[in-house]
C-alpha cells in the first residue's frame, strides 16, 4: 500500500471523526436549548401562578388580605379599634343552624360596635360539619368567604351564605351549590368585573384550603369544639341565640353588654 493511500485514508478518518464530533456538539446544543426552553416555560408558569396567588406567603399558603397576625382568622368590619378595645373572636361553620341564627341576630350589633371602634371582631370559619353531613359544603362556603375578602366583601359574603343555608340538615346533601357560591352570591354582594374573575379563580383553585386547615388546628388547640362560639379577649362568652326553658335567650342588648364588658 502506497504512502499516498495511507495518507488519504488517515485524512478521511480524520474528516469522519470531525463530522461525528460536530454532530455530537450540535446534539448537545439542541438538548441545552430544549432544557432552557423547558426551564423558561416553568419560570413563566410559576410567575403566572405567583401573580394570581398574590395572597400567598413564601411558604406557599394563601391568606385573605384581612387575615390576623396569627394567621388564624379574618378581621371583620371597617374601623380602627380604640385603645383598650376588646377583641371578639367568633367561631362559625356555614352549615351550623345555630350559627345562622346567631349571625342574623347579633351581626348588626357587632358591626355597629366595630365600626365605632369599641371592639375588634375576628371571624374563624370552621368546616367540621362536612364530616357530620358527609359533604363539602362548609369547606366550599369557607373558601367563598375567604376569596371574597380580596374584594372587601368578607362580612357581606358571610351574611349572604348564611341566608341561603338549607332549612334542614340532610346527610349527604349538596348544601351550597358551586353555582350559588361562584356566581349568584358574588353578584348579590357586588363583586363584578376583574374582581369577580379573581374571586372565581380563587374559588376554583381552592386557594384558601390550607389556610382553613391551619385555622382549624389553631382553633382546636384553643379548646374550640363547637360553633357558634364567642370569645372576648380569650374568655368564652355565654351567648344563647336560641333560648330554652332552662337557658334563657341572649337579647341583643345583653349581647352588646357581654362583648363590651364581659358581663
Amino acid at each position: 500500500m502506497s504512502k499516498e493511500s495511507v495518507s488519504r485514508r488517515e485524512a478521511l478518518r480524520a474528516q469522519q471523526e470531525a463530522q461525528a464530533k460536530a454532530a455530537r456538539t450540535r446534539k448537545l446544543i439542541g438538548i441545552g436549548v430544549g432544557l432552557m426552553a423547558v426551564v423558561l416555560a416553568v419560570v413563566m408558569i410559576v410567575v403566572g401562578i405567583g401573580a394570581l396567588n398574590s395572597g400567598k406567603t413564601n411558604q406557599g399558603t394563601w391568606y385573605p388580605p384581612n387575615v390576623t397576625e396569627t394567621k388564624d382568622g379574618v378581621i371583620l368590619f371597617a374601623g380602627q379599634p380604640k385603645a383598650g378595645a376588646p377583641t371578639i373572636n367568633v367561631y362559625v361553620d356555614f352549615q351550623c343552624p345555630i350559627c345562622k341564627v346567631s349571625e342574623e341576630k347579633y351581626v348588626g350589633a357587632l358591626r355597629e360596635l366595630a365600626t365605632a371602634g369599641d371592639i375588634k371582631v375576628v371571624q374563624h370559619t370552621l368546616t367540621f360539619m362536612d364530616n357530620n353531613l358527609r359533604n363539602t359544603a362548609s369547606s366550599r362556603a369557607a373558601n367563598a368567604a375567604s376569596c371574597s375578602d380580596a374584594a372587601g366583601k368578607y362580612a357581606d359574603m358571610t351574611a349572604a351564605i348564611f341566608s341561603r343555608q338549607e332549612a334542614r340538615e340532610v346527610v349527604g346533601s349538596v348544601g351550597y351549590s358551586d353555582s350559588l357560591l361562584r356566581e349568584t352570591l358574588p353578584a348579590q354582594v357586588g363583586i363584578t368585573g376583574e374582581a369577580l374573575t379573581s374571586y372565581q379563580q380563587c374559588y376554583d383553585q381552592k386557594l384558601p384550603a390550607t389556610f382553613h386547615e391551619e385555622l382549624a388546628e389553631a382553633s382546636y388547640n384553643k379548646g374550640i369544639t363547637g360553633t357558634p362560639t364567642y370569645m372576648r379577649n380569650g374568655v368564652r362568652l355565654a351567648v344563647n341565640a336560641v333560648g330554652s326553658a332552662s337557658v334563657p335567650e341572649t337579647t341583643v342588648e345583653q349581647f352588646k353588654s357581654l362583648v363590651l364588658t364581659g358581663k
